[in-house]
């Protein structure tokens, strides 16, 4: 099986203190394809730059190092939206918030799994979902 690892999943493990499921559901599916979209890294420099904002510099640095280990360690596993996707993601008829759709389209286009705490959002695109935080599945 094939994951699409949602940025709330992603900002987990960059955490100090991880949550329980999510280290044990990496655990488990770490032979398997674990993959991030393009716009997952987009949504984290965003949050570095809200730290920006406020004058927290050490903290903007530690965020950065975390955003360059995520970028190394996931390399040719960052996936772009494409002409597909965008196909996909004008078809949905949703009103999830558009990078969620985006992600949720990405996942569709390929027939892999949304790995995301954020359920709500994601279920009305009909993709098939995993929270490793309550270790819930769901379709």
């Amino acid at each position: 099986m094939t994951y699409l690892i949602d940025t709330n999943v992603v900002s987990e493990i960059a955490r100090r203190r991880r949550n329980p499921g999510v280290l044990d559901w990496l655990a488990a599916t770490r032979q398997t394809g674990h993959h991030i979209s393009v716009l997952s890294l987009g949504e984290l420099g965003r949050g570095i730059e809200a730290v920006r904002r406020r004058g927290d510099e050490r903290q903007v640095e530690s965020l950065q190092r975390a955003l360059r280990t995520v970028r190394e360690d996931f390399g040719d596993r960052i996936v772009p939206v494409t002409l597909d996707v965008a196909e996909i993601w004008a078809r949905l008829p949703v009103t999830t918030p558009t990078v969620d759709a985006l992600i949720g389209a990405t996942a569709l286009a390929r027939g892999w799994t949304v790995v995301t705490r954020n359920t709500m959002d994601f279920a009305p695109i009909g993709v098939a979902l995993i929270n490793p935080f309550t270790e819930e599945e769901a379709r």
